[in-house]
């Protein structure tokens, strides 16, 4: 009998950015990013075409969420780093990365957007989160855990995540977002003043949604001029819109005119929100934008 035909050969673009998976030592002391893309390919024993730069992991969660916005395709995209450089015993770069390309070739990657695959385990960049600054297991996914593993060289999805991305017209003006956090005994100062220098703002707030009551007229006064977001600064869970009234509440907030983020945590609010208003996104457009996270 004939034997069957060999599975076509599938290319796997890397484009690489530095971060710890690209460290090695430097005369100075200490590591820098040194190690080429081929460097890394070589490490992990694969073989991948078109090599260019490797993907830092301190700000990957927010990379990875902007990248699946802005991308509609059905080939994968899929991000990757490591926790330990190549200097270190049990550098996890080279199996990273490995497990990161086995992923983008599964024609079961297709259509599930941008992925962030560390530690063998698969994560949608809609949920994925650093929450370690040194582990080797510092990505998770807090409100829904990875969507699947490489297991014994194969790579398997467990589930399948909706993708919230909405639509969004190219980029056609410059805008600027930031972020404020409450904290325990914080007087809101960064408040003053900020909608004369920002185009809009994200308030990681207390719990479900709450702040000092301090803050209240503040953020109203804000609201009226700029796009507020309301997002939880616990890093899962979701804010709420109908269960708590004082002042500073969450529907107290929203009754000042502020949105809600929903499950969407204050990093990724801020890039929605920004992706929005370079796009010139009206406010009934932003709160679509959010409404699927609510």
């Amino acid at each position: 009998m004939p034997s069957p035909a060999a599975p076509s050969a599938r290319r796997i673009h890397i484009i690489a950015l530095g971060g710890t998976i690209a460290m090695t030592r430097s005369t100075g002391g200490g590591v820098a990013p040194q190690l080429t893309a081929r460097d890394l390919i070589t490490l992990s024993l694969i073989h991948i075409s078109e090599p260019t730069r490797l993907q830092g992991t301190d700000t990957l969660e927010e990379t990875a969420y902007l990248l699946d916005l802005l991308y509609h395709g059905e080939a994968p995209v899929v991000l990757t780093g490591a926790m330990r450089n190549p200097t270190m015993a049990g550098a996890d770069g080279p199996a990273n990365l490995l497990a990161a390309v086995r992923t983008a070739a599964s024609p079961e990657a297709r259509s599930r957007g941008v992925l962030a695959v560390f530690a063998d385990e698969i994560h949608t960049a809609r949920h994925v989160r650093k929450v370690h600054s040194t582990s080797i297991g510092a990505f998770a996914s807090p409100n829904a855990g990875p969507v699947g593993h490489v297991i014994e060289d194969s790579v398997r999805f467990h589930f399948s995540a909706e993708r919230s991305t909405g639509s969004l017209s190219p980029f056609c003006r410059p805008a600027d977002v930031e972020i404020v956090e409450a904290s325990l005994g914080s007087s809101g100062v960064l408040l003053d003043g900020l909608e004369g220098h920002v185009d809009g703002v994200v308030v990681a707030a207390f719990g479900a949604g709450h702040l000092p009551a301090t803050w209240v007229n503040r953020i109203e006064k804000i609201a009226s001029s700029i796009p507020v977001v309301l997002a939880t600064r616990t890093g899962a869970g979701s804010v709420l819109t109908s269960t708590y009234t004082f002042a500073g509440s969450e529907q107290d907030l929203l009754g000042r005119g502020v949105i809600r983020a929903g499950s969407l945590d204050a990093r990724k609010a801020r890039l929605l929100l920004l992706a929005h208003l370079r796009a010139g996104s009206d406010r009934e457009a932003i709160v679509n934008a959010f409404a699927p996270y609510c």
